[in-house]
């Protein structure tokens, strides 16, 4: 036999079947293998595929950063003073010499101070009212200063409350323009026609707010008013330079039409009014 035949016998040969069944059987397993190693390609590929989208969705989109929850100051805590060292002098014919109550308080963290002086009764009525608030700023976050919540707030520490505002306008004194406006307070007694006022001042960081009420009969003035404040003195000046500073160098808008002069104003029916002389702790500050 020639060299074909020898590969013919060997291909009948190794199989019990015969060429034909030799050859399917052959077929059966290559398709078997060709169907795994697809199969594993196809996972290649996918696996592959799969880690190109999600680096290129790496380099496309950058990793969420972290954002620091916002830190918030803590609200200011008040405590009040207990006999405090009188900060302010106010002496007015039409209030008084003296305060019926002088109290003060301070907040922490930040070291602001609010000293608060009250002529008159605790409720406006029969007898005039003036309050006056000094809130001499610290390092503390400062609150609300509109003008009606100032007006709220500082009626609620007096246990009124605010039934009505009108618009605030403007109100000359030594320190400043303040705003003012009639304002109704509503209290035990009832009722009363008042004048409300504010200056916020940068430098130095300081407040001077309040309201002043007058009778039925006798209605507050901005004139009364003014001239009241005109007459707000720094008579202690301790560490704090700068409001000393403040206070000597508005001596000299001091008292424009409040001195000796009688005024045809709110409760004049008493003797000349005295004329204004400085403190002497403005006297010092003055010459320095």
């Amino acid at each position: 036999m020639g060299a074909r035949g020898r590969v013919m016998s060997i291909l009948v040969l190794s199989g019990p079947g015969g060429p034909f069944l030799d050859v399917a059987g052959f077929n059966r397993k290559a398709r078997a293998r060709f169907a795994r190693w697809s199969m594993y390609v196809a996972g290649g590929l996918v696996m592959t595929g799969l880690a190109t989208v999600a680096l290129t969705g790496a380099q496309s989109a950058p990793a969420p950063v972290a954002t620091p929850a916002p830190q918030t100051a803590p609200p200011p805590q008040w405590a009040e003073v207990n006999h405090p060292l009188r900060f302010y002098s106010l002496q007015s014919p039409d209030f008084g010499r003296e305060p019926r109550v002088y109290q003060a308080r301070g907040v922490q963290p930040g070291g602001g101070r609010q000293d608060i002086l009250l002529f008159g009764p605790a409720n406006p009525g029969e007898q005039p009212v003036l309050r006056v608030s000094v809130y001499r700023k610290g390092t503390e976050r400062d609150s609300e200063a509109r003008f009606y919540v100032e007006m709220a707030r500082q009626a609620a520490l007096s246990g009124l409350s605010i039934v009505r505002s009108a618009q605030p306008g403007d109100m000359p004194t030594r320190f400043g323009v303040f705003e003012t406006a009639d304002v109704t307070m509503a209290s035990p007694a009832g009722d009363a026609a008042c004048l409300g006022y504010k200056l916020d001042l940068t430098n130095p960081g300081l407040r001077i707010s309040g309201f002043a009420c007058g009778t039925p009969s006798r209605p507050m003035d901005r004139r009364t008013l003014a001239c009241a404040l005109d007459r707000l003195d720094l008579v202690s000046v301790g560490a704090d330079r700068a409001a000393g500073r403040f206070f000597a160098g508005a001596e000299q808008n001091r008292g424009a039409g409040c001195g000796s002069a009688r005024s045809a104003g709110w409760l004049d029916s008493g003797p000349v009014k005295p004329d204004l002389r400085p403190t002497k702790a403005g006297q010092a500050l003055a010459r320095k």
